[in-house]
């Protein structure tokens, strides 16, 4: 008779899924021999699934839990209470730390046991290291690096997220997005795309990407236009031209309304 899968059961916030889910495919790409559980991947917690009960027969059964100990994980109960759970069963706990929070700096009893930095190179080798030698053998040597860079990107996401759920004035924004964008050509709604995703762009170089992308659209005309339009521009930097062209006028766009852009250009991709 096959012996059963060992399984890991990886705690974390709900705003953290996308590292939490990041880290359950390379962990279960380099161990095929692996299973890991996270409550927010519905491949593990279908629709109409009780969700307490399945989260308890996961860590009833579970092998080795990680703790996904960013801030954010921090303050939410679950976390504590799933580690909590894993500690009193004596199943090994492993801290796993992201962001801002280091493993040195922990609140008991978190810091009573060894933990992780998993985003850096030493500390996510030592996880996987510790998964080979305790339940499985890698069948496929991972990209330490290139995994280290992909769960930092993705904690910069989750603590925007976690900001704009935290904001009493979200809907409020959210609402102003759609409103504004509505009213916008394709070519606006690609300059903003654009200053977005550089983080300033001069006025002649949007002019030109727009047009380049074939959407210019009859009202974008330059980036101080569609400033006076949206109230979601700043200039960064004024044009050193002395014949008076503000080709090289540089905009980004305020940072109150950044995050509801990212929003709403992941749900309306061009």
């Amino acid at each position: 008779m096959n012996a059963p899968t060992p399984l890991i059961f990886l705690s974390h916030a709900s705003v953290d899924e996308e590292i939490a889910i990041s880290l359950k495919t390379h962990i279960e790409t380099s161990f095929p021999g692996v299973s890991v559980f996270v409550s927010s991947d519905p491949e593990d917690l279908a629709p109409g699934d009780s969700w307490t009960e399945k989260v308890l027969e996961a860590l009833e059964k579970a092998s080795l839990v990680l703790a996904l100990t960013t801030q954010r994980g921090l303050g939410r109960k679950w976390v504590w209470f799933e580690s909590g759970r894993a500690w009193h069963s004596k199943v090994r706990l492993i801290p796993c730390c992201v962001g801002k929070v280091r493993k040195n700096e922990l609140p008991p009893p978190f810091s009573l046991l060894q933990s992780l930095n998993v985003d850096e190179s030493d500390g996510l080798s030592i996880l996987f290291k510790r998964i080979e030698d305790s339940l499985s053998p890698s069948t496929k040597s991972p990209n330490i690096r290139a995994i280290v860079d992909e769960l930092t990107r993705l904690d910069v996401r989750c603590e925007e997220r976690g900001r704009i759920h935290e904001n009493p004035d979200a809907s409020e924004l959210r609402s102003e997005v759609d409103r504004i964008m509505k009213g916008l050509d394709p070519g606006s709604r690609e300059a903003i795309r654009l200053v977005l995703i550089h983080g300033e762009m001069s006025d002649g170089g949007a002019t030109k990407k727009v047009t380049e992308a074939g959407v210019r659209g009859p009202n974008f005309h330059c980036l101080s236009a569609l400033d006076l339009e949206t109230n979601w521009l700043s200039k960064v930097r004024s044009s050193s031209s002395r014949n008076g062209s503000r080709e090289e006028d540089c905009y980004a766009i305020k940072e109150r309304i950044a995050p509801y852009l990212r929003e709403y250009f992941a749900k309306n991709p061009r």
